[in-house]
């Protein structure tokens, strides 16, 4: 669904995606089928030290919280670009 939603906000305005580092391989794989000149994508990834956050009860949380805080922040240097 969200990519359908890229693809046709793209047809008619400029757009940035911000998403997560692990989707780069197949987001790329796609656009090289499918390519989308007016979007452009942006990859937000946490260190890997945080992976083990994803192994604990609330761990999950913690880790789209922190994830959600490093794209807003990347958002904010796209926005000023």
């Amino acid at each position: 669904m969200a990519w359908n939603v890229v693809r046709r906000l793209g047809r008619s305005c400029d757009i940035w995606v911000i998403t997560s580092d692990k989707n780069r391989s197949a987001i790329e794989g796609k656009l090289r089928q499918e390519p989308l000149g007016n979007v452009k994508f942006h990859y937000v990834g946490l260190p890997e030290r945080m992976t083990p956050l994803l192994q604990f009860m609330g761990g999950l949380h913690l880790y789209a919280y922190l994830w959600q805080w490093a794209a807003y922040s990347a958002a904010r240097r796209l926005h000023r670009q």
